[in-house]
């Protein structure tokens, strides 16, 4: 039944019947006497606990390789540029900042000739990488050949969510096309590594008699083996071998021209049965082909592999079916006492060879009996469609030790190997263009009273950074600068935002949005005054107030602009204050903050300018997009202009007292450090606490910034959860402080019990409690019931936000405010209520003392039995619920 092999299967050398397989194993080097290259992921995404996991991993590496070696290890540190490369002595010296682009690895020459000449190589990262990056940096390995070299992946990130919901996918690419491959996890937490798969000589890091873990859906970390990473060092490591661009090496060293194997006409049948009949080879075929974008060329091979099973299974002896496979096997692999065999009968041939002189294969393996399970390679088939083709990125169907291919055995005694990818998004990818997810209600002016703001201005604080802002010399020479007084020409496409102006049609000019007068009709109360450069504890939060509403929907070249603010009004009879060319903050810093202070009127402190107007310009677009705008070009400016904003401002450490802040350093890397840190258990970010307009204009800068990609989407919905139970926290506190713990005990009564029909309606309704009048038989009332009733088998197990919705701990007004971020909250509605219970039981009923609000947050979070329900919290049944409440005392 052979198939002709020609030029798909070339020998590589005479084809001659050796009575059994080489002695001779492909030479290895130990670990600790390697060259090694250990790239360190150091982008902005890995500032803090991921950055010093990642020197901590480094150095525990290096504890068992003896010192006179160090000189063998080159650090690498790389973000969205390949850094200059240190020896680990100089390991202490990295520091976050930048995008993540493992790609510059490969294009900087002297970092990419480091990693050809070494002898295998690390790749540590926080998995935050958009998936066309992973893509090009599969086709970069083949095409600097280095995906016949060994490499251990080291993935860093917080075990808040089952493995399955980890982003790895950027080890993908290097695991498809290696032939020896260590996939690691460590938590950044607990510094514990999980061990994801194996492949190769890395393969002896898996426990006696053990295979490769399986990682689906329902995998617990529990589940996976644990390494530690100084275990490394016991591994011998095979030199790396010399791989065409095209070719990839299969589990026997068996090397395939994936451009041959699915150009051919024919099926080589030996191959097909190596390929399809070993898990890892129809893992390293399928990912190969859809890192590479020929998933489709792939399918027709597959089309013609179906085709011959089917001609096969008809023409095949029925006495053989259903049972031969099982001889085979047991042949194969199980010899007289019991114990694996190499079987004699054959040599592997190496496949898609471009010359007849290459190297011969290393090992040998015998291919299975020309007898073959029909149904086990239909159901292999399938699965290499299901890896490739998948809908998602990188298909869930393709999990580590996906079930689809548990029909499968090794024809090795080691364990077979098994590929991870992530699960897809449940969520919808985000809008284009939109600042959050989704579509938003308009976000209509609040006349709500805002928090008192504490007195800290230039006039009670001995502050020497601030003077007035003053009109700008229009002295300079008119060849430099733009027709808007005190803004420079710029001079790089980087520091400008072009388009056509729709006024005067000048070409491709420097346009300028308008800053016009706000309505006065509406003013919100505990607003900073006009002129008061106040000091700002909540800057982001100032956007949706009437009084900063001075954002024009007119955008016009800056000459148009020049001239429509001498006139001071637009067609739409705006009065025009200002206008604020699109170029670069930092070389025009003066001049721009003049143009908001003026614009703002003198409100706010000099330093909280550009916080104030991220605001201002969020609150826009979510408003142009609800009001589906036809402003040509006004969003894309105004977009331009946040992003400029966030990658250019540098937050400095405030001098004055008692006044919080998101952080220092760039806005873009601030917030998203605000985002990873609230997801850490022993931190509280200002984030968390933020006025809830504010936290949603820090999650459309995220979303906005060139870190959109690098926060993975299970946690951006995490951070949105803890803020929703924060919030329900605070609006408890604030219940107690204006009503009391008697009220506050009815209102108890009332979210966590289920209703009794025996029980004083009167008193347990929402609207007869709000007026509850403080009488002696009232009181005494209520607490007979309470204390008469025991209650422990009647406890909610699931408060979703519509059960919570105007009761004490949720107004109207502030479920609307947390819908308008879309998808990032609307899962919350549909999924948590199982989880959000839990937290308002354990908020309701375990006295943790009297502490701040944010302190109070902490302890809860600290609980067991709390991170249990948040660790998935749109998985947690009603069950693991009732059993999570159970330690709580009984209300009563």
């Amino acid at each position: 039944m052979a198939s002709s092999i020609e030029g798909v299967a070339m020998p590589a050398e005479p084809a001659q019947m050796p009575d059994q397989a080489p002695a001779q194993e492909q030479a290895s080097v130990s670990f600790r006497h390697s060259k090694i290259c250990i790239c360190v992921d150091v982008s902005g995404s890995t500032y803090g606990p991921t950055l010093a996991a990642e020197i901590k991993a480094v150095k525990q590496v290096c504890s068992l390789i003896p010192q006179s070696m160090h000189d063998n290890i080159t650090i690498i540190p790389w973000n969205d540029m390949a850094e200059r490369p240190r020896p680990l002595s100089q390991i202490h010296t990295l520091e976050s900042g930048g995008g993540t682009d493992p790609n510059v690895l490969l294009e900087d020459p002297e970092c990419r000739l480091l990693l050809q000449e070494a002898g295998f190589w690390f790749l540590m990262t926080d998995g935050e990488i958009d998936s066309s990056v992973v893509r090009q940096f599969a086709r970069n390995l083949t095409d600097y050949g280095m995906h016949g070299k060994a490499c251990i992946i080291s993935v860093f990130g917080e075990k808040l969510m089952k493995p399955s919901h980890c982003n790895i996918t950027v080890g993908l690419s290097v695991f498809a096309v290696s032939p020896h491959v260590a996939f690691l996890y460590t938590d950044v937490e607990t510094s514990k590594t999980s061990l994801l798969s194996t492949k190769g000589c890395f393969s002896n890091l898996l426990p006696a008699g053990k295979r490769n873990p399986t990682l689906d859906y329902d995998t617990s970390w529990s589940d996976l083996p644990n390494v530690s990473y100084e275990n490394l060092t016991r591994i011998s490591v095979p030199e790396a071998q010399k791989v065409e661009k095209d070719e990839v090496i299969l589990q026997g060293n068996t090397r395939v021209s994936i451009k041959n194997l699915v150009s051919r006409d024919t099926i080589d049948e030996d191959l097909m049965r190596q390929i399809m009949l070993n898990e890892d080879n129809i893992k390293t075929i399928a990912l190969t082909a859809k890192l590479r974008g020929e998933s489709d060329k792939l399918a027709k091979w597959l089309d013609k592999v179906d085709a011959k099973i089917e001609r096969d299974s008809m023409n095949e002896d029925p006495s053989h079916k259903g049972s031969q496979l099982l001889k085979d096997t047991e042949a194969e692999l199980i010899g007289t006492d019991g114990s694996p065999t190499v079987s004699r009968a054959n040599t592997a041939k190496q496949y898609g060879a471009h010359h007849a002189n290459a190297a011969p294969p290393l090992y040998r393996i015998q291919p299975p009996s020309p007898n073959i399970d029909f149904q086990a390679l239909r159901s292999s088939t399938v699965a290499m469609r299901s890896i490739s083709m998948g809908s998602a990125p990188y298909s869930a169907e393709a999990s580590i030790g996906s079930s689809a291919l548990r029909h499968l055995v090794s024809l090795k005694p080691k364990p077979t190997s098994h590929l991870a990818s992530d699960p897809p998004n449940k969520t919808s990818h985000l809008l284009q263009g939109h600042p959050l997810q989704g579509n938003l209600p308009s976000a209509t002016w609040r006349n709500i009273q805002l928090p008192p703001i504490p007195p800290f201005s230039p006039k009670n604080e001995k502050s020497h950074d601030y003077d007035p802002l003053m009109e700008l010399s229009t002295s300079q020479d008119d060849n430099l600068n733009l027709a808007i007084t005190g803004f420079l020409k710029p001079t790089q496409a980087k520091d400008q935002y072009l388009m056509d102006c729709p006024k005067c049609n000048k070409k491709r000019t420097v346009m300028a949005i308008l800053l016009r007068t706000p309505p006065e009709s509406i003013t919100t109360k505990n607003l900073p005054p006009i002129n008061s450069t106040s000091k700002l504890v909540y800057p982001l939060t100032m956007g949706n107030y009437p009084e900063t509403d001075i954002l024009s929907d007119t955008i016009v070249c800056d000459s148009c602009a020049a001239a429509m603010v001498k006139a001071s009004t637009t067609s739409f009879k705006e009065t025009i204050m200002a206008a604020l060319p699109l170029v670069s903050y930092n070389r025009n810093q003066d001049a721009w903050l003049q143009t908001i202070n003026i614009a703002t009127n003198r409100r706010f402190y000099r330093t909280d300018l550009p916080q104030v107007f991220l605001g201002i310009i969020f609150t826009k677009i979510e408003r142009l997009l609800s009001e589906s705008s036809k402003v040509s070009g006004l969003q894309d400016a105004l977009r331009w202009e946040a992003n400029m904003i966030q990658s250019e401002v540098v937050l400095q450490s405030e001098k004055f007292l008692h006044v919080d802040q998101l952080g220092v350093g760039l806005i873009n890397e601030v917030i998203l450090r605000n985002f990873r840190d609230s997801l850490l258990h022993d931190k509280f970010p200002l984030l968390l606490s933020y006025p809830l307009d504010g936290f949603i204009v820090a999650n459309a800068a995220l979303s906005n910034s060139r870190y959109n990609g690098v926060l993975a989407q299970p946690k951006r919905r995490a951070v949105v959860l803890l803020r929703f139970l924060y919030h329900l926290l605070e609006n408890c506190r604030a219940y107690e402080q204006d009503n009391g713990s008697v009220q506050l005990h009815a209102a108890k009564t009332l979210v966590l019990l289920m209703d009794d029909p025996s029980g004083p309606r009167s008193l347990f309704k929402w609207g007869s409690l709000r007026n509850f009048s403080f009488r002696f038989d009232s009181l005494q009332d209520l607490r007979r019931y309470l204390s008469n009733h025991a209650v422990m088998d009647r406890y909610r197990l699931s408060l979703t936000a519509a059960d919570l919705l105007d009761t004490p701990l949720l107004t109207a007004a502030g479920l609307a405010a947390f819908r308008r971020l879309g998808p990032l909250f609307s899962w919350i509605e549909s999924e948590a209520g199982n989880s959000i219970a839990v937290f308002v039981h354990y908020l309701m009923r375990l006295d943790i003392g009297k502490c701040v609000p944010s302190m109070q947050f902490q302890k809860l979070r600290e609980r067991q039995e709390v991170r249990e329900a948040l660790a998935d919290p749109g998985a947690l049944s009603a069950r693991t619920a009732e059993r999570l409440i159970k330690p709580l005392p009984v209300l009563q």
